[in-house]
């Protein structure tokens, strides 16, 4: 893992088509050309045989789940290295210890934290190569079931912009049309072995 300065990392997207928007949140220039879809866990989707976790809906292994699944499709696509930027400017704002101790947060959630702690990274952005995409999980987890952060994830060339939302939506979002068809494959290979519904945004056109 890597910290970033982020006012520089934003500055170097907007030249790939991604701009910050007022609410601090990524998003691309171009909304006309973007492609994606949506996991959400408002609905419990489907559990069959080999599912990628148990979980149930109001557990947060749902968006656990959730995170590890989008992940895992960027990892498919080899989109390296992720930088991880947090629209509330903050990735922890509470004891990763104490949370941990009183049953709020897992082991590996809490190590991931107190990582970006001690590397200077509490209000940065955090660049993680392919073998830390399990530190990445656990560092986006818990901004959406524990502090209510919103928060993205890209590549350095913006061919790729994932959004994680406080209301328990994970969104996989691109302007490039080969990366979209080869994601949105994976995703309906994925959608009958895991608990949350996939939307794609062609349904609803």
């Amino acid at each position: 893992m890597e910290v970033l300065e982020e006012t520089a990392f934003v500055q170097s997207l907007g030249r790939h088509g991604i701009e910050a928007l007022e609410d601090g949140q990524l998003a691309y220039i171009d909304k006309e050309r973007v492609l994606g879809f949506d996991f959400t866990n408002l609905s419990t989707g489907r559990m069959d045989a080999g599912a990628i976790e148990m979980a149930q809906p109001g557990d947060r292994r749902m968006e656990t789940t959730m995170v590890r699944a989008l992940f895992k499709i960027i990892e498919k696509l080899e989109l390296f290295p992720v930088h991880l930027f947090s629209a509330e400017d903050e990735w922890l704002d509470e004891d990763p210890i104490r949370m941990k101790e009183a049953g709020h947060m897992t082991e590996a959630e809490a190590n991931a934290l107190i990582l970006v702690d001690k590397m200077g990274g509490k209000m940065a952005v955090l660049q993680m190569e392919q073998d830390e995409l399990d530190q990445a999980v656990s560092i986006v987890t818990p901004q959406m079931t524990l502090f209510s952060n919103r928060c993205a994830a890209t590549d350095e060339s913006g061919k790729f912009l994932a959004c994680f939302s406080e209301d328990d939506e994970v969104s996989f979002n691109t302007t490039d049309k080969n990366i979209y068809q080869a994601a949105r494959k994976m995703a309906l290979e994925m959608r009958s072995q895991v608990p949350f519904e996939i939307i794609f945004a062609e349904d609803y056109k």
